[in-house]
């Protein structure tokens, strides 16, 4: 039977995937590699299936026990989990249906799914079946106009990245780059460190969301600047060159630009680096500051249109989230039907033994 460390445990809260301008983007697969993991229960299972209230059953648990666990919320509903990982145990529980779809690799060794839908009563869906059918169907069209939405808010946004890459000191930002990636340069290499990829923020129905304070530890790097100003490019050769000297990474990527890192963790050597702007500021109490705007000639001659493009990207912005908001209160509409469905003493004895399963394996 294992236990935690005994100290306090740590815990840490991002998404494993969110809606972009490109759609949902997934980084499901990369929570815990499968020759790294020890044990997997994979959620399958429709709405209002109970998958978030297991989800976060295990988590409190995992914490009771100290174990050091991280909190993976849904991108639709940030109050809402997608899964917990819980390092120590090499373990973790995941929601694996649409539209993060996970299925075992190894079904009978590490991975076990758990099908909430055996403790639905099939007469009480079959009875609102066409209404079901119906609200799915405005859900489905809600999303894509969101999606569409974001698309035009990502386009106006980019216009004043164009800008700032244009007036950007690439000379002095490469300095830069140089200068702070000198330290991880000069450790010995051995093999490649591995990148985890997850957001630590999230455009939800309810307004921005972000969990960069509990992702940070060590020292501290607060980059300061806009999109188009260098820091992701600061970001992505930190990343590189850490894994290059066989320091493994966590890189936390932009939901308005996938491609584009935020923030970066390099656990073994206590570093981190948080990207802040006027979308998130995270609070740290000490910690180096890097200036990005510094590395930047005036933009004045731009200031009317880049005001115009804020403006008309903070009302796309707006309207992506009040998009969203409509079709999350019919997803909640589609929940309550099955809720009434559902067999919860049958689920909460099955999850009972799970849990057990999962944290002392008896």
């Amino acid at each position: 039977m294992a236990f935690g460390s005994g100290e306090r445990c740590m815990t840490r809260h991002m998404f494993a995937g969110a809606g972009t301008p490109e759609g949902f983007v997934s980084f499901f697969g990369g929570i815990s590699a499968i020759e790294k993991t020890e044990k997997a229960i994979i959620l399958k299972g429709s709405s209002g299936s109970g998958k978030s209230t297991f989800i976060k059953k295990i988590g409190k648990a995992c914490e009771n026990e100290n174990y050091d666990v991280d909190y993976l919320h849904c991108s639709n509903d940030a109050d809402s989990l997608d899964g917990v990982y819980v390092p120590s145990l090499r373990a973790y529980v995941v929601d694996g249906t649409a539209p993060h779809v996970s299925d075992p690799i190894i079904p009978a060794g590490v991975e076990q799914i758990f099908n909430m839908g055996e403790f639905i009563d099939a007469s009480e869906i079959k009875a609102n079946k066409r209404k079901l059918l119906s609200m799915i169907a405005e859900k489905t069209e809600l999303q894509k106009h969101a999606n569409n939405y974001l698309k035009a808010a990502k386009s106006v946004y980019n216009n004043n990245s164009l800008i700032y890459e244009r007036v950007l000191n690439k000379s002095a930002l490469n300095k830069k780059i140089s200068k702070i990636t000198e330290t991880i340069k000069t450790l010995p290499a051995n093999s490649n460190g591995a990148n985890r990829r997850f957001f630590a923020s999230a455009i939800t129905p309810k307004g921005l969301k972000n969990f960069i304070d509990t992702i940070l530890h060590g020292k501290v790097f607060v980059l300061n600047a806009k999109d188009g100003m260098g820091a992701d490019i600061m970001l992505a050769e930190i990343q590189e060159t850490a894994n290059r000297r066989g320091h493994d990474t966590e890189s936390f990527y932009c939901p308005l630009k996938p491609s584009k890192i935020e923030h970066l963790t390099v656990p073994q050597l206590k570093l981190s680096y948080t990207t802040a702007n006027e979308f998130h500021k995270p609070s740290v109490e000490s910690g180096e500051t890097i200036n990005f705007e510094e590395l930047c000639s005036s933009f004045s001659e731009h200031r009317e249109e880049m005001e115009f493009n804020d403006n008309l990207f903070e009302m796309l912005l707006k309207k992506t989230m009040e998009t969203m908001k409509a079709s999350l209160m019919v997803h909640e509409s589609v929940e309550k039907i099955y809720i009434t469905a559902m067999d919860f003493k049958r689920l909460d004895e099955a999850c009972q033994n799970l849990r057990r399963k999962f944290i002392y394996n008896c």
